[in-house]
Protein backbone atom coordinates (compact mmCIF):
# COMPACT_ATOMS: atom_id res chain seq x y z
CA UNK A 1 0.00 0.00 0.00
CA UNK A 2 1.40 3.40 -1.00
CA UNK A 3 2.01 6.19 1.50
CA UNK A 4 -0.63 8.27 -0.31
CA UNK A 5 -3.22 5.51 0.14
CA UNK A 6 -2.41 5.22 3.83
CA UNK A 7 -2.91 8.95 4.31
CA UNK A 8 -6.23 8.94 2.52
CA UNK A 9 -7.66 6.31 4.89
CA UNK A 10 -7.53 9.00 7.57
CA UNK A 11 -7.99 12.30 5.69
CA UNK A 12 -7.58 15.70 7.30
CA UNK A 13 -9.65 17.68 4.80
CA UNK A 14 -13.13 17.09 3.39
CA UNK A 15 -13.65 18.89 0.10
CA UNK A 16 -17.24 20.02 -0.39
CA UNK A 17 -18.08 20.64 -4.04
CA UNK A 18 -21.61 21.76 -4.89
CA UNK A 19 -22.55 21.48 -8.56
CA UNK A 20 -25.51 22.62 -10.61
CA UNK A 21 -25.25 22.22 -14.38
CA UNK A 22 -21.48 22.37 -13.96
CA UNK A 23 -20.46 19.82 -16.58
CA UNK A 24 -18.17 22.23 -18.44
CA UNK A 25 -16.24 23.18 -15.30
CA UNK A 26 -15.73 19.75 -13.77
CA UNK A 27 -12.86 18.40 -15.93
CA UNK A 28 -10.56 21.33 -15.17
CA UNK A 29 -11.56 21.59 -11.51
CA UNK A 30 -10.82 17.93 -10.86
CA UNK A 31 -7.65 18.08 -12.92
CA UNK A 32 -6.22 20.84 -10.71
CA UNK A 33 -7.40 18.96 -7.63
CA UNK A 34 -5.55 15.81 -8.70
CA UNK A 35 -2.34 17.82 -9.11
CA UNK A 36 -2.32 18.98 -5.49
CA UNK A 37 0.93 18.37 -3.64
CA UNK A 38 -1.19 17.75 -0.52
CA UNK A 39 -3.09 14.47 -0.90
CA UNK A 40 -4.67 13.90 2.50
CA UNK A 41 -8.25 14.73 1.56
CA UNK A 42 -11.59 13.18 0.64
CA UNK A 43 -14.15 14.59 -1.78
CA UNK A 44 -17.92 14.79 -1.43
CA UNK A 45 -19.87 16.17 -4.38
CA UNK A 46 -23.42 17.48 -3.98
CA UNK A 47 -25.54 17.83 -7.11
CA UNK A 48 -28.39 20.32 -6.86
CA UNK A 49 -30.63 18.61 -9.42
CA UNK A 50 -28.57 19.35 -12.54
CA UNK A 51 -30.20 18.96 -15.94
CA UNK A 52 -26.91 18.49 -17.82
CA UNK A 53 -24.43 15.59 -17.65
CA UNK A 54 -22.71 16.70 -14.44
CA UNK A 55 -23.76 13.62 -12.47
CA UNK A 56 -22.79 11.25 -15.26
CA UNK A 57 -19.36 12.88 -15.52
CA UNK A 58 -18.64 12.44 -11.82
CA UNK A 59 -19.89 8.85 -11.76
CA UNK A 60 -17.90 7.83 -14.81
CA UNK A 61 -14.64 9.59 -14.04
CA UNK A 62 -14.52 9.77 -10.24
CA UNK A 63 -16.48 6.84 -8.83
CA UNK A 64 -14.32 6.99 -5.68
CA UNK A 65 -15.90 10.34 -4.75
CA UNK A 66 -19.12 10.26 -2.76
CA UNK A 67 -21.97 11.84 -4.71
CA UNK A 68 -25.09 13.21 -3.02
CA UNK A 69 -27.97 13.83 -5.44
CA UNK A 70 -30.66 16.27 -4.39
CA UNK A 71 -34.09 16.06 -6.00
CA UNK A 72 -34.30 19.85 -6.13
CA UNK A 73 -31.95 22.81 -6.03
CA UNK A 74 -31.50 23.38 -2.30
CA UNK A 75 -29.26 26.40 -2.80
CA UNK A 76 -25.60 27.02 -2.08
CA UNK A 77 -25.65 26.93 1.70
CA UNK A 78 -27.97 23.99 2.28
CA UNK A 79 -26.00 21.82 -0.14
CA UNK A 80 -22.66 22.60 1.50
CA UNK A 81 -24.27 22.01 4.90
CA UNK A 82 -24.99 18.43 3.86
CA UNK A 83 -21.27 17.81 3.49
CA UNK A 84 -20.15 19.80 6.52
CA UNK A 85 -22.58 17.92 8.77
CA UNK A 86 -21.21 14.61 7.53
CA UNK A 87 -17.53 15.58 7.61
CA UNK A 88 -15.42 13.94 10.31
CA UNK A 89 -12.20 15.68 9.31
CA UNK A 90 -10.69 18.63 11.23
CA UNK A 91 -10.94 20.87 8.15
CA UNK A 92 -13.50 21.41 5.38
CA UNK A 93 -12.76 23.06 2.04
CA UNK A 94 -15.82 24.71 0.48
CA UNK A 95 -15.33 25.14 -3.27
CA UNK A 96 -17.18 26.25 -6.38
CA UNK A 97 -16.72 24.19 -9.56
CA UNK A 98 -15.60 27.32 -11.44
CA UNK A 99 -12.42 27.36 -9.34
CA UNK A 100 -9.00 26.16 -10.51
CA UNK A 101 -6.36 25.43 -7.87
CA UNK A 102 -2.66 26.14 -7.86
CA UNK A 103 -0.89 22.84 -7.18
CA UNK A 104 0.34 24.00 -3.74
CA UNK A 105 -3.02 25.48 -2.69
CA UNK A 106 -4.04 22.85 -0.12
CA UNK A 107 -0.52 22.33 1.17
CA UNK A 108 -0.14 26.03 1.99
CA UNK A 109 -3.55 26.56 3.58
CA UNK A 110 -3.62 23.37 5.64
CA UNK A 111 -0.14 24.12 6.95
CA UNK A 112 -1.16 27.65 7.89
CA UNK A 113 -4.46 26.86 9.62
CA UNK A 114 -2.73 24.25 11.77
CA UNK A 115 -0.42 26.90 13.23
CA UNK A 116 -3.13 28.69 15.21
CA UNK A 117 -6.13 27.00 16.83
CA UNK A 118 -8.06 30.29 16.84
CA UNK A 119 -8.22 30.37 13.04
CA UNK A 120 -11.77 29.69 11.92
CA UNK A 121 -11.14 30.08 8.21
CA UNK A 122 -8.33 30.79 5.77
CA UNK A 123 -8.38 31.75 2.11
CA UNK A 124 -6.10 32.34 -0.83
CA UNK A 125 -5.50 34.96 -3.47
CA UNK A 126 -8.14 34.46 -6.16
CA UNK A 127 -7.36 35.62 -9.70
CA UNK A 128 -9.98 36.02 -12.43
CA UNK A 129 -9.94 33.88 -15.54
CA UNK A 130 -12.28 33.28 -18.45
CA UNK A 131 -12.79 30.37 -20.80
CA UNK A 132 -10.31 27.59 -20.09
CA UNK A 133 -6.96 27.53 -18.35
CA UNK A 134 -5.79 25.33 -21.21
CA UNK A 135 -6.09 28.21 -23.67
CA UNK A 136 -4.36 30.57 -21.23
CA UNK A 137 -7.14 33.07 -20.67
CA UNK A 138 -5.70 33.76 -17.24
CA UNK A 139 -5.52 37.42 -16.29
CA UNK A 140 -3.57 39.34 -13.69
CA UNK A 141 -6.84 40.79 -12.37
CA UNK A 142 -7.69 40.03 -8.76
CA UNK A 143 -11.01 38.37 -7.98
CA UNK A 144 -10.76 38.38 -4.18
CA UNK A 145 -8.21 38.60 -1.39
CA UNK A 146 -10.78 38.41 1.38
CA UNK A 147 -13.97 40.25 2.28
CA UNK A 148 -13.82 43.95 3.17
CA UNK A 149 -16.49 45.68 5.29
CA UNK A 150 -17.39 49.37 5.28
CA UNK A 151 -18.99 51.58 7.94
CA UNK A 152 -22.23 51.63 5.96
CA UNK A 153 -22.27 47.81 6.03
CA UNK A 154 -21.42 47.41 2.37
CA UNK A 155 -19.32 44.29 1.83
CA UNK A 156 -17.00 43.79 -1.14
CA UNK A 157 -14.37 41.38 -2.35
CA UNK A 158 -11.15 43.08 -1.35
CA UNK A 159 -8.93 43.95 -4.30
CA UNK A 160 -11.45 42.84 -6.92
CA UNK A 161 -10.77 44.35 -10.33
CA UNK A 162 -7.26 45.50 -9.43
CA UNK A 163 -4.23 44.37 -11.41
CA UNK A 164 -2.16 42.01 -9.27
CA UNK A 165 1.12 43.88 -8.83
CA UNK A 166 2.08 42.36 -5.51
CA UNK A 167 0.13 44.88 -3.43
CA UNK A 168 -1.50 42.03 -1.49
CA UNK A 169 1.57 39.82 -1.17
CA UNK A 170 1.38 39.59 2.58
CA UNK A 171 -0.67 37.42 4.91
CA UNK A 172 -3.14 39.25 7.14
CA UNK A 173 -6.34 38.93 9.09
CA UNK A 174 -9.46 39.97 7.17
CA UNK A 175 -13.16 40.29 7.96
CA UNK A 176 -13.89 37.08 6.08
CA UNK A 177 -13.15 34.89 3.07
CA UNK A 178 -15.11 34.58 -0.17
CA UNK A 179 -17.41 31.57 -0.15
CA UNK A 180 -16.20 30.61 -3.62
CA UNK A 181 -13.18 28.94 -2.02
CA UNK A 182 -12.49 28.80 1.70
CA UNK A 183 -10.90 26.35 4.13
CA UNK A 184 -12.77 26.11 7.45
CA UNK A 185 -11.86 24.57 10.76
CA UNK A 186 -14.67 22.11 11.51
CA UNK A 187 -14.59 22.96 15.22
CA UNK A 188 -15.28 26.61 14.38
CA UNK A 189 -18.21 25.68 12.16
CA UNK A 190 -19.71 23.54 14.91
CA UNK A 191 -19.30 26.47 17.30
CA UNK A 192 -21.48 28.78 15.18
CA UNK A 193 -23.97 26.27 13.77
CA UNK A 194 -27.64 27.32 13.75
CA UNK A 195 -30.49 24.91 14.53
CA UNK A 196 -28.00 22.06 14.82
CA UNK A 197 -27.36 21.78 11.08
CA UNK A 198 -27.13 25.22 9.47
CA UNK A 199 -23.50 26.25 9.17
CA UNK A 200 -24.44 28.42 6.21
CA UNK A 201 -27.85 29.98 6.88
CA UNK A 202 -30.37 28.09 4.75
CA UNK A 203 -32.86 30.96 4.82
CA UNK A 204 -30.52 32.76 2.39
CA UNK A 205 -30.69 30.14 -0.41
CA UNK A 206 -27.93 31.96 -2.33
CA UNK A 207 -25.73 35.07 -1.97
CA UNK A 208 -24.26 36.73 1.15
CA UNK A 209 -24.06 33.43 3.11
CA UNK A 210 -20.28 33.79 3.27
CA UNK A 211 -20.53 37.28 4.80
CA UNK A 212 -23.04 36.10 7.38
CA UNK A 213 -20.90 33.12 8.37
CA UNK A 214 -17.74 35.24 8.56
CA UNK A 215 -19.53 37.67 10.89
CA UNK A 216 -20.82 34.85 13.11
CA UNK A 217 -17.31 33.44 13.37
CA UNK A 218 -16.01 36.86 14.42
CA UNK A 219 -18.71 37.19 17.08
CA UNK A 220 -17.39 33.97 18.62
CA UNK A 221 -13.76 35.24 18.42
CA UNK A 222 -12.67 33.01 15.54
CA UNK A 223 -10.17 34.62 13.17
CA UNK A 224 -10.32 34.68 9.37
CA UNK A 225 -7.03 35.01 7.47
CA UNK A 226 -5.99 35.73 3.91
CA UNK A 227 -2.83 33.72 3.08
CA UNK A 228 -1.15 35.20 0.02
CA UNK A 229 1.16 32.24 -0.66
CA UNK A 230 -1.87 30.17 -1.65
CA UNK A 231 -3.49 30.98 -4.98
CA UNK A 232 -6.31 29.88 -7.25
CA UNK A 233 -8.32 31.13 -10.22
CA UNK A 234 -12.02 31.95 -10.34
CA UNK A 235 -14.28 32.22 -13.36
CA UNK A 236 -16.91 34.35 -11.69
CA UNK A 237 -20.27 34.25 -13.45
CA UNK A 238 -21.62 37.53 -12.06
CA UNK A 239 -20.25 41.00 -11.44
CA UNK A 240 -19.77 41.92 -7.81
CA UNK A 241 -19.54 45.25 -6.02
CA UNK A 242 -15.96 46.41 -5.76
CA UNK A 243 -14.51 49.47 -4.04
CA UNK A 244 -16.33 51.51 -6.69
CA UNK A 245 -18.47 54.60 -6.23
CA UNK A 246 -22.26 54.51 -6.11
CA UNK A 247 -22.62 54.96 -9.89
CA UNK A 248 -20.45 51.93 -10.59
CA UNK A 249 -22.40 49.86 -8.08
CA UNK A 250 -25.60 50.76 -9.97
CA UNK A 251 -24.00 49.73 -13.27
CA UNK A 252 -22.90 46.42 -11.77
CA UNK A 253 -26.41 45.72 -10.48
CA UNK A 254 -27.88 46.37 -13.93
CA UNK A 255 -25.75 43.52 -15.32
CA UNK A 256 -27.19 40.96 -12.89
CA UNK A 257 -30.38 38.95 -13.15
CA UNK A 258 -33.31 40.32 -11.16
CA UNK A 259 -33.44 37.20 -8.99
CA UNK A 260 -29.77 37.62 -8.02
CA UNK A 261 -30.34 41.26 -7.05
CA UNK A 262 -33.38 40.21 -5.06
CA UNK A 263 -31.55 37.58 -3.04
CA UNK A 264 -28.59 39.91 -2.51
CA UNK A 265 -30.77 42.77 -1.26
CA UNK A 266 -32.84 40.56 1.03
CA UNK A 267 -29.89 38.63 2.43
CA UNK A 268 -28.01 41.82 3.22
CA UNK A 269 -30.82 42.72 5.59
CA UNK A 270 -30.91 39.21 7.03
CA UNK A 271 -27.18 39.50 7.79
CA UNK A 272 -27.56 42.82 9.60
CA UNK A 273 -30.62 41.77 11.58
CA UNK A 274 -28.89 38.64 12.86
CA UNK A 275 -25.42 39.93 13.63
CA UNK A 276 -25.37 43.67 14.31
CA UNK A 277 -25.12 44.77 17.94
CA UNK A 278 -27.44 47.55 19.08
CA UNK A 279 -24.48 49.66 20.18
CA UNK A 280 -22.70 49.42 16.85
CA UNK A 281 -25.95 50.00 15.00
CA UNK A 282 -26.33 53.26 16.92
CA UNK A 283 -22.72 54.35 16.40
CA UNK A 284 -22.76 53.63 12.67
CA UNK A 285 -26.36 54.71 12.04
CA UNK A 286 -25.49 57.82 9.96
CA UNK A 287 -23.53 55.74 7.43
CA UNK A 288 -25.94 52.82 7.45
CA UNK A 289 -29.05 55.00 7.12
CA UNK A 290 -27.69 57.01 4.19
CA UNK A 291 -26.53 53.88 2.36
CA UNK A 292 -29.79 52.01 2.88
CA UNK A 293 -31.87 55.04 1.92
CA UNK A 294 -30.04 55.36 -1.40
CA UNK A 295 -30.51 51.66 -2.08
CA UNK A 296 -34.19 51.75 -1.17
CA UNK A 297 -34.88 54.66 -3.53
CA UNK A 298 -33.01 52.95 -6.35
CA UNK A 299 -34.81 49.64 -5.82
CA UNK A 300 -38.20 51.35 -5.63
CA UNK A 301 -37.62 53.24 -8.89
CA UNK A 302 -35.68 50.75 -10.98
CA UNK A 303 -35.96 47.27 -9.43
CA UNK A 304 -39.58 46.66 -8.42
CA UNK A 305 -39.02 42.90 -8.69
CA UNK A 306 -36.29 43.15 -6.05
CA UNK A 307 -38.72 44.95 -3.77
CA UNK A 308 -41.42 42.35 -4.48
CA UNK A 309 -39.08 39.48 -3.58
CA UNK A 310 -38.13 41.23 -0.35
CA UNK A 311 -41.79 41.64 0.60
CA UNK A 312 -42.44 37.97 -0.10
CA UNK A 313 -39.59 37.10 2.28
CA UNK A 314 -41.23 38.75 5.29
CA UNK A 315 -42.57 35.33 6.27
CA UNK A 316 -38.98 34.27 7.05
CA UNK A 317 -38.45 37.21 9.37
CA UNK A 318 -39.50 35.25 12.45
CA UNK A 319 -36.86 32.62 11.69
CA UNK A 320 -34.23 35.35 11.27
CA UNK A 321 -35.21 37.00 14.56
CA UNK A 322 -34.98 33.67 16.39
CA UNK A 323 -31.51 33.19 14.98
CA UNK A 324 -30.53 36.68 16.08
CA UNK A 325 -31.61 35.94 19.65
CA UNK A 326 -29.53 32.75 19.66
CA UNK A 327 -26.48 34.43 18.09
CA UNK A 328 -26.53 37.48 20.37
CA UNK A 329 -26.84 35.35 23.52
CA UNK A 330 -23.58 33.61 22.60
CA UNK A 331 -21.48 36.60 21.51
CA UNK A 332 -17.94 36.53 22.91
CA UNK A 333 -16.36 39.46 21.04
CA UNK A 334 -17.19 42.90 22.40
CA UNK A 335 -18.63 45.62 20.19
CA UNK A 336 -15.32 47.49 20.04
CA UNK A 337 -13.55 44.43 18.62
CA UNK A 338 -16.18 44.07 15.89
CA UNK A 339 -16.15 47.81 15.11
CA UNK A 340 -12.55 47.77 13.95
CA UNK A 341 -13.52 45.71 10.87
CA UNK A 342 -15.92 48.33 9.53
CA UNK A 343 -13.83 51.05 7.94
Amino acid sequence: MSQETVKNTNPEVTISLVIWNSENDLPEFFNTLKKQTYKNYKVIVVDNNSSDASVEYVNQNYPEYKLIRNKENLGYGAAHNQVIKEALTPFVLVANPDIRLNEHFLEVLVSYIKKDKTLGSVGSKLIKFSGSLNVKRVSDIIDSVGIKAYKNRRFVDRGEGEADQGQYNYTEEVFGISGALVLFRKEALEDVVLNGKQYFDEDFFMYKEDIDLAWRLRLRCWKNYYVYEASAWHRRSSQTNTDSNDLQVVKNRSKKFALINGYSYRNHWYTLIKNESLLNLLLFSPWITWYELKKAVFVFLFEPRTLFLSLLSVKKLLSIIRKRIYIQKRVLADSKEIRKWFK
